[in-house]
């Protein structure tokens, strides 16, 4: 889906299907990671991955919007439509081995925050004498899962350097039905940044900036919190990442690059 023809393609054959009624909820989940340590991934890979993880997004997301937020002089549906993006941990944290992966996913963070803000002027429209607005009022946002235990998880670790797995030794992942639940549930709770596990709320908390927040006081104080806790991770983080270079040595005499 990363081509901007092709998502308006499909918008006008689900339209077409549909009676010609455009779709409450819209949700990309399209994307991929292939581990790998910077310098020694094919530079193409760096493309391809935005390519992957935000343009796929961003492009579904700039043909959607344009059939949802065109001007109507009635309300066509009592119901919100909902657009969903699927981001990822990495957007809060980036490590070492995601250095394609993660600019990708962060960036989906960042057209999520800009839309969420955009949507409300066209919401905001309909109050206008004209009574000119959207034909539905439109909500954004994304859903921010760590590990899944997919079959692309597992073409994951086939690339991923034995460093990036030590520091997410911590990390317990989730099956895909695990990860489905805990995102209706956000969702269904009216969440802004959805996460789907405990240790994806502590990483949220400890990068909310100035993106909006479904509770202020909780999640204002997860977020201090998570500083906290942050003061004691990214050492010990950078300890083993020390360490592993002095114990293995330089990645280039790996017999695997791994």
């Amino acid at each position: 889906m990363a081509d901007a023809s092709e998502c308006t393609r499909v918008v006008e054959e689900v339209k077409a299907w549909n009676h010609d009624i455009s779709p409450d909820i819209v949700w990309c989940v399209a994307g991929a990671a292939y581990p790998e340590l910077f310098i020694h991934m094919d530079a193409k890979r760096l493309q391809d991955q935005m390519g992957q993880n935000y343009f796929s997004a961003a492009f579904m997301a700039h043909a959607v919007l344009r059939d949802w937020l065109q001007p109507a002089n009635t309300l066509t549906s009592a119901k919100p439509r909902h657009l969903i993006f699927t981001s990822s941990v990495a957007a809060f944290y980036s490590m070492v081995g995601y250095t394609a992966y993660a600019p990708a996913k962060t960036a989906l963070r960042a057209l999520s925050d800009g839309l969420a803000q955009e949507v409300k002027m066209y919401n905001g429209a309909k109050k206008h004498q004209s009574g000119v607005g959207p034909a539905a009022e439109v909500k954004i946002h994304t859903v921010f899962p760590g590990t899944i235990y997919t079959a692309g998880y597992e073409q994951e670790n086939l690339t991923k350097p034995g460093v990036t797995a030590k520091l997410e030794e911590g990390d317990t992942g989730q099956t895909e039905d695990e990860v489905a639940a805990a995102s209706f549930k956000g969702l269904q709770n009216g969440g802004y940044l959805v996460t789907t596990a405990f240790l994806g709320s502590i990483m949220r908390g400890a990068a909310w900036a100035s993106s909006p927040r479904h509770n202020p006081l909780v999640d204002t104080v997860v977020s201090l919190v998570s500083n906290v806790v942050w003061l004691f991770v990214q050492p010990d983080h950078d300890t083993k990442i020390v360490k592993w270079g002095a114990e293995h040595g330089h990645p280039a005499t790996y017999s695997n690059r791994k």
